[in-house]
């Protein structure tokens, strides 16, 4: 395979998950304004409680609280939290039906935009080996 045909596929991946995670993002952010300490609350009810505090400190500091909502949808997040904090299974399930009550018939619009940024970030990561091999 051409390397430059490999640089173009990585860069429309990362550019396919940029267009997937920020429209989306910006869109729940303005359209649940209104209801964000609710859905925040009703969210780290779900998550174990060694993690409740640094989730919501993550949620409320986060500029986008949506994304940080998702987070655990999140690939490398999902790593850490299996793996460093060891949050089981059926921890993870409880988190996910919390984040998903949460948000209501937006969920699946959150999830598009967390899967836009796992694209986004996986793109990224495999762009800096071009990028740094070809400079």
């Amino acid at each position: 395979m051409n390397i430059t045909s490999a640089e173009d596929i990585v860069i429309m991946i990362t550019v396919t998950g940029l267009i997937l995670l920020f429209p989306l993002n910006m869109f729940l952010t303005i359209k649940l304004r209104k209801k964000k300490q609710l859905i925040m609350d009703n969210i780290t009810s779900g998550v174990p409680d060694r993690l409740k505090f640094r989730v919501s400190f993550g949620v409320n500091a986060n500029m986008s609280w949506v994304f940080a909502a998702y987070s655990v949808y999140i690939w490398f997040s999902y790593l850490l939290f299996r793996y460093g904090h060891h949050v089981t299974q059926a921890e993870f399930k409880a988190w996910h039906l919390a984040i998903k009550r949460a948000f209501g018939r937006y969920f699946y619009l959150g999830f598009i935009s967390a899967i836009g940024g796992n694209l986004a970030a996986f793109g990224f990561v495999l762009f800096l080996p071009f990028y740094i091999y070809n400079k």
